[in-house]
């Protein structure tokens, strides 16, 4: 069958729309990206904070060790000595609990006179001489054993007024505890000054510093 030249040209439109419609169809569908959205945090750490220890008496060193109490303890002084205006005594810890005990740092001194009447006192914790200078560690005392300390003065007066009282005890406070032990002495301190070393035991090397025996 033929067409008419009339039907003929109402299909070219026809024709020309199902073309442009299949390539509509037919092209990849395009879809805007989503934004992406970065985040930082910045946390800033402060520095720590640096801090001085106190300076005490000294107290027991591990967590879990029993510090060494004044009333488990005895004291006596083991060894004397001196020259040009400066004395030297050594003191022993004795532990006469059944149990060790332990303890760091320095002994809190007190003298006293007669009739147990406390004196000017004055304690300066190390010093520049080898038997003041001793580095404070950890003292384990077992039941039975000693631990010592040093402790240096001079009696000789120094200005005018100075005085040297005699002092016939010491009152020890041992580190970590608040009791004291009282030490017989027979000395003059001029000023009540005394400087003291740190507890060491037995077997230390601060033996080396330790006072002749007395009556040696």
């Amino acid at each position: 069958m033929r067409m008419t030249s009339r039907a003929a040209k109402n299909l070219v439109p026809l024709a020309m729309c199902a073309v442009a419609l299949a390539a509509c169809s037919s092209a990849p569908a395009h879809h805007a990206a989503s934004p992406t959205t970065t985040t930082t945090t910045t946390t800033t750490i402060p520095s720590s904070p640096t801090t001085s220890a106190p300076t005490t008496s000294g107290t027991s060193s591990s967590a879990g060790a029993t510090s060494c109490a004044a009333s488990s303890l005895t004291g006596t002084v083991t060894g004397t000595q001196g020259g040009a205006g400066v004395l030297e005594m050594t003191v022993a810890l004795h532990n006469a609990g059944g149990t060790t005990c332990s303890f760091r740092g320095y002994a809190g001194l007190q003298l006293i006179g007669t009739g147990d009447v406390q004196l000017a006192t004055s304690v300066h914790q190390g010093g520049p001489l080898s038997f003041e200078s001793v580095t404070p560690s950890l003292v384990s005392l077992a039941a039975g054993q000693d631990a010592y300390f040093n402790v240096g003065f001079s009696d000789v007066p120094t200005g005018a007024g100075a005085s040297c009282s005699t002092a016939t005890g010491m009152q020890v406070v041992p580190p970590g505890d608040s009791g004291h032990v009282t030490v017989s002495v027979q000395i003059q301190p001029c000023g009540g000054t005394l400087s003291e070393s740190a507890l060491f035991a037995a077997g230390s090397p601060a033996m080396q510093t330790t006072a002749p025996p007395t009556g040696g």
